[in-house]
């Protein structure tokens, strides 16, 4: 909504917290609101609550509530006015009618109900008295009449399997149809539930309970719709997302709604910690079921840097950020991860730029041949800029006298200038004068290179069946450094 021009939202009266939804929305409340309560209502509105004691079975308690319900439509009919019945089921609405017209036919009342003559405008001129209809019809159509009549409470919730009460919303949307300002002055609305749910509603009504947020129950779809998207690339991104929802606006409000204590604003005004857990635990559950790729460990600089962190904290440095991500690269980018990265992705996945980064740079110290053209030409990029940040780095942990994570640094320096992993031969770096298969048995000998300088050129070639004399002259291109050490006490 922020990127468009969007002047105007209204919304239904039947929403209590007003207030909490213009904070959403980022409205100032003293120049941008507008609220019309029951005052501005063109018709004014009566409200009657009937209460039917539970006498009997559930079958006695229905009948019952037919009889009030007919007694109550009937008193409006006399009077030539029109009636909305709305029940909770649609097969409903023809056994309710169908009992209406039995009572009538016993009462004599058959006439009121029936229409002088036929045709579609019958209902606007007053000749239709009586409809019956569900909850759909008060949120779908505007079709008022002079009164509603809403028979019981009890809806059946396809979710939870069970019967439940009705909704405040649909109670007031439904009262929100009684009364046509351009034929009456006035309208009507009745509730007939059992007696122990009386106080339920009348509390509803009158004291407007604010409506809460249902966004918790739907997160993750909406965070994975994020990451698709792009919006959304690691937790401080979704954090700084929620609190644009209207669950962090409800949440600040009324904290014990949604299962936190209500001291939790004193140490955590912001309920930042509480946004950040709860976005691990949905990317951790979206991860767990291979929706996307999430990698809970922190990228951040310290004492000790693994090598799989060092290459994270360069891939993500701002240097990178104008790279974008393709869908039609994703297919070369996994074939890369296959064949050319030998640490695990850090930091985030190929739908981050920061993994796409990495993939690169990984295939460039792996001499893996890119396909792509374009990945070729952001390889060439990644490589030129990855080695004069590593150093950098480098600098700033020996000044912080971070041992292990400057020799982390200065290793991988040298294995993206190299474009050799720590635990490869050295002669690759004299690809010009070996096969890359030489190199690779050698490899798989597992020899140091103080052993492989104590054979001979015969015994390279009997070894590793091939040229033993170019073999042994290669090794003696590596250059080696004696390093003598002379004990000297302190004091």
């Amino acid at each position: 909504m922020s990127q468009t021009g969007i002047r105007i939202v209204g919304l239904s009266a039947t929403l209590p917290n007003y207030v909490d939804v213009a904070r959403f929305l980022r409205v100032n409340p003293y120049k941008g609101l507008f609220y019309f309560d029951g005052r501005f209502r063109p018709v004014p509105l009566t409200q009657k609550f009937i209460g039917i004691k539970k006498v009997g079975g559930v079958r006695e308690v229905q009948e019952t509530m037919n009889e009030v319900c007919y007694d109550e439509v009937l008193s409006y009919v006399k009077k030539g006015h029109q009636v909305l019945v709305f029940v909770h089921a649609r097969n409903a609405t023809a056994s309710l009618a169908q009992a209406f017209r039995e009572r009538a036919a016993q009462l004599g009342h058959l006439d009121l109900f029936l229409p002088q003559s036929k045709g579609t405008k019958s209902y606007v001129t007053s000749e239709k008295a009586v409809l019956f209809c569900t909850a759909t019809l008060a949120w779908g159509v505007n079709l008022p009449a002079h009164a509603v009549v809403i028979r019981g409470t009890e809806v059946f919730d396809a979710e939870k399997g069970q019967f439940g009460d009705l909704g405040v919303l649909d109670v007031q949307q439904i009262f929100g149809r009684a009364g046509r300002p351009q034929f009456e002055n006035e309208g009507h609305g009745v509730i007939i539930t059992t007696q122990n749910k009386m106080d339920k509603y009348l509390g509803m009504l009158i004291r407007q309970a604010p409506i809460e947020s249902q966004f918790f129950k739907r997160i993750h779809d909406n965070l994975n719709a994020e990451i698709s998207l792009g919006t959304v690339s690691n937790v401080a991104e979704a954090v700084e997302w929620l609190t644009y929802t209207y669950y962090y606006t409800r949440a600040t409000q009324n904290p014990i709604a949604y299962g936190l204590p209500h001291m939790v604003l004193d140490k955590d005004p912001d309920l930042r910690h509480h946004l950040t857990r709860m976005v691990t635990d949905v990317a951790v559950k979206l991860d767990q079921n291979q929706m996307i790729r999430f990698d809970s460990l922190p990228v951040s600089l310290s004492a000790f840097m693994p090598d799989d962190m060092v290459l994270a904290l360069i891939s993500m440095a701002t240097e990178f950020s104008q790279l974008k991500i393709r869908e039609e690269e994703c297919l070369d980018l996994e074939e890369l991860i296959s064949c050319g990265c030998v640490l695990p992705l850090r930091g985030g996945g190929l739908a981050s730029v920061a993994g796409k980064v990495n993939v690169l740079l990984q295939s460039h110290i792996s001499r893996t041949f890119v396909r792509s053209f374009s990945l070729a030409s952001e390889s060439l990029y990644v490589q030129q800029n990855a080695g004069r940040l590593c150093r950098a780095i480098f600098e700033i942990v020996l000044r912080r006298g971070w041992a292990q994570a400057a020799n982390a640094f200065l290793t991988m320096s040298k294995c993206i200038e190299k474009r050799v992993w720590p635990n490869q031969s050295s002669l690759r770096q004299l690809g010009e004068f070996l096969r890359v298969d030489l190199i690779e048995k050698v490899e798989r000998r597992k020899l140091t290179e103080s052993q492989l300088l104590d054979l001979t050129a015969k015994e390279l070639g009997y070894m590793f069946s091939c040229d033993g004399e170019k073999l042994y002259q290669t090794m003696r291109m590596l250059p080696r450094m004696e390093v003598e050490a002379v004990l000297k006490p302190i004091t």
